[in-house]
């Protein structure tokens, strides 16, 4: 997922246009995800398979803001360092988007290891939040265009993201 993600993340940017802000708000589970999350509408799916890694990628553009949501599992025989492999996520993002990163913080969510970010580029104000579980990388994200406040949607998609147990 190190390098992925920013390369879709800045194609979306630069195709996809804006959609009206809707009020009903979608529970989505991605089949595999073992996950939820709330997002303004159904999102666009891209699926990438590479040598050791699969990711996929969930894109949604709603009023002034990206709600983007990937996943990707490295192969089983992968050793993955939890904090290095969410430092790198956090760096390549930003990275691929030519952001600067403004805050870092490491956390546990229901006892998986995670870390949220903010940073910026001259255009977008960035929010993500990414998680390991096992060989697992799952990563939300928001871009927000400079100069609009969608700071109560960002925390509703941010805030509404659950782990759920396979069945």
């Amino acid at each position: 997922m190190r390098k992925i993600i920013p390369s879709a993340i800045v194609l979306v940017l630069l195709l996809q246009p804006a959609i009206s802000q809707t009020s009903e708000w979608i529970r989505f589970t991605p089949k595999g995800g073992n996950f939820v999350v709330m997002l303004p509408s159904q999102p666009k799916e891209d699926v990438s398979v590479k040598e050791n890694f699969t990711t996929h990628l969930y894109t949604v553009s709603a009023g002034k803001a990206i709600f983007l949501i990937g996943f990707g599992e490295y192969a089983p025989g992968v050793r993955i360092d939890p904090q290095k492999e969410l430092e790198a996520n956090r760096d390549n993002f930003n990275l691929g988007l030519k952001a600067t990163l403004l805050t870092s913080k490491t956390y546990d969510m229901d006892g998986r290891p995670a870390l949220e970010f903010t940073s910026e580029t001259q255009q977008v104000n960035l929010r993500s939040r990414v998680f390991l579980v096992g060989n697992r990388v799952i990563q939300l994200a928001t871009l927000v265009y400079k100069g609009y406040d969608e700071s109560q949607n960002v925390d509703k998609f941010l805030d509404s993201f659950a782990f759920i147990s396979q069945n």
